[in-house]
């Protein structure tokens, strides 16, 4: 007799990208998961974009014991599309906060939507069902909306302050930075 395998996906996960510096870098923290489901914040890094940036030899390696993968260097920035390039930082709270948001609130909008959808099925022989189906309904939609609006908003960009702060926890020399960037946090 053959069996059902159900099939579950766990481990290590990158969400809650965050502090976007345009065709520089990101900040992203790995979370254990379980079924893309985030759990555990394990550590944040700065990920580089793929895309060198004009001069690539305004890039700089990074101080001892930070990075993870080879340093940014302009052979580094040129490198395949396979291999990302990572620096550890410290633990980035609103990359942790948006990665939850995001993981759970599209889980929450999955879950509860398909109970709603089952509910209204049977909502024209069980009054009970009738009753109780908006509620999932209204609680997916609102699961759906959090996890969609922690994409867009100001907290995805870098402020001025922020990216040079990026610049020294990942070792990085400030002239990797757009000049607008550079000069706003100069002016600070």
């Amino acid at each position: 007799m053959g069996g059902r395998d159900m099939v579950i996906f766990w481990g290590i996960s990158t969400c809650g990208q965050v502090d976007v510096v345009p065709k520089r870098f990101s900040v992203a923290t790995e979370f254990f998961h379980i079924m893309y489901f985030p759990l555990l914040p394990v550590r944040s890094c700065v990920i580089f974009d793929q895309r060198p940036p004009e001069d690539a030899s305004e890039v700089t390696p990074p101080a001892e014991g930070t990075q993870e993968a080879p340093a940014a260097a302009p052979e580094a920035a040129n490198a395949p599309a396979e291999k990302e390039i990572r620096i550890r930082i410290p633990m980035s709270g609103k990359s942790v906060l948006l990665g939850y948001l995001r993981g759970w609130g599209f889980w929450l909008a999955v879950v509860c939507g398909f109970l709603g959808g089952m509910l209204w099925l049977m909502s024209g022989s069980d009054p009970e069902a009738a009753a109780m189906y908006p509620g999932f309904l209204w609680v997916a939609l609102g699961g759906f909306i959090v996890a969609m609006a922690s994409y867009y908003g100001p907290w995805n960009t870098a402020s001025p302050a922020r990216a040079l702060g990026l610049c020294k926890a990942a070792g990085l020399d400030p002239a990797v930075l757009p000049d607008e960037l550079r000069q706003a946090a100069a002016d600070r």
